[in-house]
């Protein structure tokens, strides 16, 4: 029996047009739809994983006999782009044997306290003026 002999009722025929229908128009609809203009900007952090790690801090090297120990100090605060280790630090990191940490990171109770978030306390208003100037002074006016 070839296709041409499949005999639909009337109602079925009508809801196998619909579903061909529709799935057209959907396939259809994806097919032309365009990107969003303009594109979203991109975020701070995703323009910090497009450029290289820089050193940051603040990193020691006290060396005696042949042995070397690394002190790095750091801001607990800062922008996206400073979270990744630069190329100085991250072999410092790579030549060591210990690491030792003002925290100790495998204490349930401190990854517990460091995933609460913390409320905000106000700045001194010395400070708050400061800040405010200074991005005053960072922005680009069109």
């Amino acid at each position: 029996m070839g296709n041409a002999d499949v005999k639909l009722a009337p109602c079925v025929r009508a809801w196998v047009c619909a579903l061909a229908l529709a799935a057209g128009l959907a396939v259809s609809a994806q097919a032309v739809a365009a990107p969003a203009c303009p594109p979203p900007m991109p975020t701070a952090t995703d323009l910090a994983l497009k450029t290289p790690p820089l050193d940051r801090g603040m990193l020691w090297r006290v060396t005696r006999d042949g042995h070397s120990s690394y002190l790095f100090g750091t801001l607990h605060v800062g922008k996206p782009e400073w979270r990744r280790l630069g190329p100085q630090t991250r072999a410092a990191l790579q030549r060591s044997d210990v690491l030792a940490l003002e925290i100790d990171a495998q204490d349930p109770g401190v990854a517990e306290a460091m995933a609460k978030p913390q409320p905000a306390r106000p700045l001194p208003a010395d400070l708050q003026r400061r800040l405010q100037q200074a991005l005053q002074l960072s922005l680009i006016h069109i």
